[in-house]
């Protein structure tokens, strides 16, 4: 077979072969339905959504040349197309050059375009809105959540959780869990259940890390007795948007989005069915994943906690959930996540 320049081509054994390597971008219109041997036109225009595996979603896709490889292959099964025209991409920026800046704003669209990708129930980063327009927004490299997430890394209120201890109040050794480890934790559990869904991952990272800054030491007991002696009360989950939105930064806040605080202040779960219809209601999906994955951690943690303690033996959990839920940490983290 004779390659054209810049055409993929189908081989007898079945794989794709392109005559260059420059990268190259496609639009494929989602009407086209061609027949074996018949070549697909690139139609130029305005980008309507970039990435992988979704080809089928949008009327006209636009696929960068570093993230197609595995969608065409995947086209060019379902299509049983012979040949793919593919327009050419400069690999070279317009804007850069001697003397010249380059636009770095096009990392944070292009990562705001995958963001188009996500199940029409996800949260977008490009409709957040924080409270006050700040000069330099948006930044040129991070979507509007990936920043609520460096700012909570970043504060002090963070760095105290590596403290604040968790279900043991004062254990010996190094390995029990703390408050810092487990917003750790809540946020792996939580991007792994988000990635499943095709949630915003950042948006449930940003959440988890944050959810606990406002936590006592002395976990939960802590929190009950500050609840006796304050007037009004005391509540982690109050105390955590408290610091966001007011004492961090000198009493200015951190001026997050309003997804992400707004999570953090309705990630405690009420008594009963905590995901009912009522119970979420007015929550993103991503907050609704940090609310289970807060629980499916903390009760994966505290039973390793107590065994490691010897607080209580394997043989003292009941025999019907070792059987469902495994006898190792990570076969009862695994089977939990893999069930949500």
């Amino acid at each position: 077979m004779q390659f054209e320049r810049g055409v993929w081509h189908r081989t007898r054994r079945g794989r794709l072969h392109r005559a260059d390597l420059r990268p190259w971008v496609l639009i494929l219109p989602l009407s086209v339905s061609p027949i074996p041997g018949e070549k697909i036109e690139g139609l130029r225009g305005a980008s309507q959504g970039i990435g992988t595996g979704s080809i089928c979603h949008h009327p006209e896709l636009v696929i960068p040349g570093q993230y197609f490889i595995k969608t065409l292959r995947r086209a060019g099964e379902d299509f049983q197309a012979s040949h793919i025209v593919l327009s050419p991409m400069s690999s070279t920026s317009k804007n850069t050059g001697p003397g010249i800046r380059p636009d770095l704003n096009q990392v944070r669209e292009r990562l705001e375009q995958r963001e188009e990708l996500l199940s029409p129930f996800a949260a977008r980063s490009v409709e957040a809105v924080r409270a006050v327009t700040e000069e330099g927004d948006p930044s040129p490299v991070r979507t509007a959540f990936q920043r609520d997430r460096d700012r909570i890394i970043h504060t002090n209120s963070f760095r105290r959780l590596k403290h604040k201890s968790q279900v043991f109040v004062a254990p010996v050794g190094d390995h029990f869990t703390t408050r810092l480890t487990h917003v750790i934790e809540v946020s792996q559990v939580g991007r792994t259940i988000a990635r499943a869904l095709n949630l915003n991952e950042d948006l449930v990272e940003a959440i988890a890390l944050g959810h606990d800054l406002g936590h006592t030491p002395f976990g939960h007991i802590g929190e009950g007795a500050l609840d006796q002696l304050l007037t009004g009360g005391f509540h982690h989950s109050r105390q955590s948007v408290r610091l966001v939105t007011l004492l961090e930064k000198d009493g200015r806040g951190l001026n997050l989005t309003g997804d992400v605080v707004d999570g953090i202040r309705d990630h405690s779960k009420p008594e009963g069915n905590f995901l009912s219809r009522e119970a979420v209601a007015g929550l993103t999906l991503e907050a609704q994943v940090v609310r289970i994955s807060d629980a499916l951690a903390y009760l994966a943690h505290d039973i390793l906690d107590a065994l490691r303690s010897e607080f209580i033996r394997i043989e003292d959990l009941p025999a019907d959930a070792i059987e469902v839920l495994g006898e190792r940490h990570s076969q009862r983290v695994n089977t939990v996540i893999e069930d949500v």
